[in-house]
């Protein structure tokens, strides 16, 4: 083959003979063109990929050189004289074509040929900036937070911003200063005895801010015509009016008919441009970057009479044709790709149920169109079960989520009727699985609520919380938060958009939504711009679970490359067997556990085969982890990262024994593990968690099946006396209290999660305590019941658990709300007391029995909200027997 190709110079063969296949007899050739052959290298994987070997090629080239922009006109040394006196010979003899487009390509070239005819070209000076030689991406970021905090201090100049700007300058200062560094150090090590001057000086040149050696020009590309007379378009189309400014109207019926009447009637605007409008519409000031073709708004403004006309006759032309704005365009290119596909496939699209919507614009006069029907533009549209509306103000949705909760709030109330029979673990499990999963289904669009429409949410919340206590309206919500254990709305939806963020970073690939996540969760709430939901769910991410989550967690988790995808029908990756055991793990003797491992452990175990036992230890207090592996005398364990989970290190160790098995020769590997969790992971066909830590160990299987060896791993029950698997269990534990962490293993999604709802609990409970010196019911219900809830276990009627919430929460009675409230008499001894309740606990002989002994004296910490007598009922509430209390109240109800 090598003397067949030497008739033929430009192509090369790297194989150096060494054969790619199992039986030899196949070639798989790799071929390069001669200027690749220098440097080039060629080898065999040692790993098999079917009946292929795998080959490497790498290949040395020099990155391609950008070609330079196209020079520009200078325009400080033109002559518009001559500009103008061009336009003007031209326009004399112009006859304006039919095809609008052919005529606003016509009026580009003219003005590039005058330009070419007045005003001297020059070069596009310098590409790079002078720190483009050790330019990278960490730089580029802090640069960009720089041009941020400048344009914000030039926005509001106040000493706080100043402050700001300057950190944000000297941060970048430091970041460029160790990346200037970092080049050299890499420069100088590439330095030896062999190093030409030439290039050191060309080094030393580079550092000091020379630009990188020229090259050739490449041909100037021809000028697309089109954006010249769009330029002074876009200027008159951006131009603020009233109408984009107003909130939407909401008028009665005949009004909305009056309006549109009059928007029937012939109007100033509805006339063609004048030259009066077209000079408001230029750009005053200094030039900025020209488009494609190179026209700038100076050589607009000095056109002269010829050029106006001409340009104001395209114009007028495009009005005429009713063409639509820029955005409008691309939206209508995308509605023609659709129409045209849908027609190859034989579909219609509804145009009854198709809207157009402007997002924080005014609506346009002209129409979107969908297979030749015309889009009405609409205010709000419901996609998806979320309300849309042109502010993203989400006000429309907000209201549609009341009454759709209040339906199911209705039903709710049916269900604590005598024969329904729902208790409160019943209503609590309805009002999480049916009604506040519509708010969970909507949350992305609701974090960006204000918070007065925030206040207007968790009123849903709070009916839902009444209904289960059995409490009145007047009952307060962050007690009965504290009892029914559910956290705010706000406060959900915050967690949920932390989960949401998570799946985000550790799920999908690249793209724009990751990236402006990136960004903002290194910036600051002043440098998003008005973006509220950013605003809000960047400082969600960052309390919820980056402050819980030590190492880094917004890694991808993508598959390792050394696992492919195998397809449905293809063999399993090992065998994967269990112990049989007689019954349950819980019903069965240790005795009965270790004779069925060592059975099932002989079935498995061939003459030439290696043994693995595997374990971890996980202390939940410390969160310090480890994972470890025993075969024949060999033992090695690794120190993994803090509050790992049980089954991410027994698959720690899983994969470091299947990686010494790779270097090992025989036949059969058999692994012993005592994770059930983990053995079912690894036989998903598609991981969703621990994607990277599942994909590594199923690569390393595939590998052990490619060199034609068997795997096989099983399940034995853990601390039954087994001899290996109580070594590797005592392994790991030494190695967990270890010092220090061997090996990073970022946490899952689920740990991320798990995070962002403790996290979400204790922020509501922080609330909780704080709110005990200021709220008489907040320190009530702290003396009560130190915020332990009732248990949930012990089945109740509704009846029985109102009557114990009516204690535990000490709210107030109706009477007791009265501006003139002088007090009450007991319903039960008839004495008038100022504290019903108080009155009803600690002296109605109908409470006697709650009494067996002397009061307590100790008064539990209320702030001072509590009096004596208060503190020492709430801790008789909180220390009486459930039975007992339930026996009185049943007897003699509390006031309420």
């Amino acid at each position: 083959m090598q003397m067949l190709l030497e008739e033929v110079p430009p192509i090369h063969l790297l194989n150096t003979g060494e054969p790619t296949h199992v039986r030899v007899g196949r070639l798989d050739l790799t071929l390069v063109s001669g200027d690749l052959t220098a440097g080039a290298s060629w080898q065999v994987h040692p790993t098999l990929t079917s009946d292929h070997y795998a080959t490497l090629t790498t290949l040395t080239a020099a990155p391609p050189i950008p070609p330079r922009p196209p020079p520009q006109w200078n325009i400080k040394r033109a002559d518009w004289g001559k500009f103008q006196a061009s336009l003007d010979e031209w326009w004399v003899t112009y006859e304006p074509p039919g095809d609008l487009h052919q005529q606003e390509r016509d009026l580009t070239a003219a003005l590039q040929r005058a330009a070419d005819a007045a005003i001297p070209k020059c070069s596009p000076g310098r590409r790079h900036g002078p720190d483009w030689w050790f330019y990278n991406e960490d730089v580029r970021e802090h640069n960009h937070r720089v041009n941020l905090h400048s344009k914000l201090y030039k926005r509001q100049p106040n000493p706080t911003n100043l402050r700001l700007l300057q950190d944000v300058v000297s941060r970048a200062r430091q970041v460029s200063q160790r990346a200037r560094e970092a080049k050299w150090l890499e420069w100088c090590a590439s330095f030896n005895q062999h190093t030409s001057l030439g290039q050191l000086w060309r080094n030393v040149r580079t550092a000091s801010g020379a630009a990188p050696p020229p090259t050739s020009r490449p041909p100037t590309p021809t000028p697309r015509g089109g954006e010249a007379h769009r330029r002074v378009h876009r200027e008159r189309l951006q131009r603020p009016t009233s109408s984009s400014h107003t909130p939407p109207p909401q008028l009665r019926q005949h009004r909305v008919e009056a309006v549109r009447e009059a928007r029937g009637e012939p109007d100033v605007a509805d006339h063609l441009f004048t030259r009066q409008e077209l000079s408001s519409a230029r750009k005053k000031g200094r030039d900025t970057a020209a488009g494609t073709d190179g026209v700038t708004y100076s050589m607009l403004a000095h056109a002269g009479p010829a050029g106006d006309a001409a340009l104001l006759a395209t114009l007028n032309a495009s009005w005429l044709a009713g063409h639509l704005p820029p955005a409008l365009c691309k939206t209508q290119r995308a509605l023609d790709l659709i129409t045209a596909k849908c027609e190859e496939l034989g579909l219609k699209i509804s145009a009854q149920k198709s809207r157009a919507m402007t997002i924080k614009a005014a609506n346009p006069a002209c129409q979107l169109r969908v297979q030749g029907i015309g889009l009405a533009w609409t205010d709000s549209y419901l996609y998806l079960g979320v309300w849309l509306d042109r502010r993203l103000s989400f006000t429309a949705q907000l209201d549609y989520l009341r009454e759709r909760t209040q339906a199911r709030l209705n039903v709710m109330r049916a269900m604590t009727r005598l024969n329904a029979g729902a208790t409160f673990s019943v209503l609590r499990l309805y009002y999480v699985q049916a009604v506040r999963s519509l708010v969970d289904y909507c949350a992305p669009v609701l974090i960006a609520l204000s918070p007065s429409q925030q206040e207007r949410l968790e009123v849903l919340q709070n009916n839902a919380m009444r209904t289960m206590l059995g409490a009145p309206r007047w009952s307060s919500a962050c007690v009965m938060q504290s009892e029914t254990r559910l956290v705010p709305l706000a406060t959900r939806l915050q967690c949920i958009m932390a989960c949401r963020v998570a799946r985000v970073f550790c799920r999908d690939v690249e793209g724009v939504a990751q990236r402006r996540l990136r960004l903002a969760m290194t910036q600051g709430i002043e440098c998003l711009r008005g973006n509220t939901w950013l605003i809000n769910t960047s400082p969600a991410t960052h309390s919820l679970i980056h402050a819980g989550i030590t190492g880094p967690w917004r890694e991808v988790d993508v598959p390792a490359p050394t696992y492919y995808a195998p397809p449905p029908w293809g063999p399993p990756a090992a065998e994967f067997t269990a112990t049989l055991l007689p019954a349950c793990k819980a019903m069965c003797t240790i005795r009965e556990l270790r004779q069925h491992a060592l059975m099932a452990m002989a079935q498995v175990v061939e003459r030439d085969s290696r043994v693995y036992f595997t374990d971890c230890s996980v202390d939940p207090d410390s969160g310090r982890t480890g994972a470890a592996f025993v075969t024949g005398g060999t033992e090695m364990s690794w120190r993994t990262s803090y509050n790992c989970s049980t089954l991410q290190t027994e698959l720690v160790a899983i994969q470091h024994a299947l990686k010494q098995a790779l270097h090992r020769r025989e036949a059969t590997v058999v692994i012993h593990t005592d994770s059930w969790t983990g053995l079912q992971a690894l036989q998903q066909p598609h991981p969703k968690d621990n994607v990277r830590l599942i994909t590594t160990i199923l690569g390393s299987l595939q590998s052990l099946g490619a060199q034609g060896r068997r795997v096989r791993l099983n399940w034995i029950p853990s601390h039954v006396g087994v001899r290996g698997n109580e070594a590797a269990d005592v392994a790991a534990k030494r190695v967990a209290s270890g010092p220090s962490v061997t090996m990073h293993v970022p946490p899952s999604l689920q740990q991320l999660k798990a995070q962002a709802r403790r996290a979400a609990a204790h922020r509501a409970h922080q609330t909780h305590r704080e709110l005990e010196t200021r709220k008489r019911q907040a320190a009530w219900y702290a003396a009560a019941t130190d915020y332990h809830p009732l248990d949930a276990t012990q089945q109740q009627p509704r009846a029985d658990g109102a009557l114990l919430q009516r204690v535990r929460l000490g709210y107030c009675t109706r009477e007791e709300l009265q501006e003139d409230f002088e007090g009450q008499e007991c319903d039960h001894c008839e004495k008038h007391t100022r504290r019903p309740l108080v009155h009803y606990l600690l002296s109605c002989p109908a409470t006697a029995p709650l009494r067996p002994g002397p009061a307590p004296a100790a008064q539990p910490a209320g702030g001072g909200l509590l009096s004596g007598r208060e503190g020492r009922v709430a801790l008789m509430v909180r220390h009486t027997p459930r039975d007992v209390m339930l026996r009185v109240l049943r007897a003699a109800p509390p006031p309420r």
